[in-house]
């Protein structure tokens, strides 16, 4: 995946010089792809397209004296993308004093022109794109656990144990995508053992390649279940034990995936928390 800055300047020789400043540039491994246009209008047009874009360096002259800030003006109001990093650029510092600017516009920066080097850039760009990254992870951890509560307030409300399970194996394959996701239950009901085994995968996967790995997986998991009383990386992917209260019933959730983020990490033991909670009630 490439990181895009959208360079915004009427000026063909800034183009050019952008791109001479930034050539060798990366980002956490991945290379910057520099996309250019030349007016306030067309930079609106291109973030209306693709409102993932990272970073924006944006001439403030260009089809009238304000173009760019009228730009910010539609990307942040009427767009409402709070996410972008807008560094200004301007050969006319005059017309939109830097004090004025920062204090009335959301923007991460202020370039005059005539004192612009290559380094202070570079530093710009990159400061720019980390910026960036910290609130776009930001708004995932809120978006998640926003679905998450959401999500949990539904499992307490399903009619039964089987329809309470569907629903805990499908929140946490949304809530954590991988290759595989699968939770089994086991308990015992007026002297009858009682067994679920749900999983559930990617579209790209064919049922019954699906349904092989799966029955595969869990005699392996299975095998293992009396030993790992704690959530845990295991084989390809991360266990997380299912376990009742007063030996009501025992089980687990797993997802083939290696867990690095620390919110991802949490997810599956707060689940199984609330699963053990609900599943009593049945």
């Amino acid at each position: 995946m490439k990181h895009t800055v959208l360079v915004v300047d009427d000026d063909p020789e800034i183009h050019d010089l952008t791109r001479l400043s930034l050539k060798k540039m990366d980002y956490q491994g991945q290379p910057i792809e520099l996309v250019s246009v030349h007016s306030g209008a067309e930079a609106v047009s291109y973030m209306q397209a693709h409102p993932q874009t990272p970073v924006i360096l944006l001439d403030v002259v260009m089809e009238n004296d304000h173009s760019g800030l009228e730009a910010i003006h539609a990307i942040r109001g009427q767009q409402g993308n709070e996410l972008v990093r807008i560094v200004l650029r301007t050969g006319q510092p005059g017309i939109a004093p830097e004090k004025e600017v920062i204090d009335d516009y959301d923007i991460d920066g202020y370039l005059p022109k005539a004192e612009l080097t290559q380094r202070r850039l570079y530093t710009t760009v990159r400061t720019a794109l980390k910026h960036h990254s910290e609130l776009k992870e930001l708004q995932y951890h809120r978006d998640t656990l926003s679905y998450l509560n959401a999500s949990i307030l539904n499992l307490h409300g399903a009619p039964h144990i089987e329809e309470c399970l569907q629903r805990l194996i499908q929140i946490a394959a949304a809530s954590v995508p991988s290759e595989l996701a699968l939770l089994y239950f086991a308990r015992e009901r007026v002297g009858k053992p009682e067994e679920y085994f749900y999983y559930q995968g990617p579209d790209s996967i064919a049922d019954d390649a699906l349904a092989e790995k799966a029955n595969q997986l869990l005699e392996t998991l299975l095998a293992q279940q009396s030993s790992i009383t704690e959530p845990t990386q295991f084989g390809e992917g991360y266990l997380t034990p299912l376990i009742l209260a007063e030996n009501k019933g025992l089980g687990f959730l797993y997802v083939e995936r290696q867990i690095n983020e620390a919110l991802v990490g949490q997810i599956l033991p707060i689940l199984a928390a609330h699963a053990a909670i609900a599943l009593v009630l049945y």
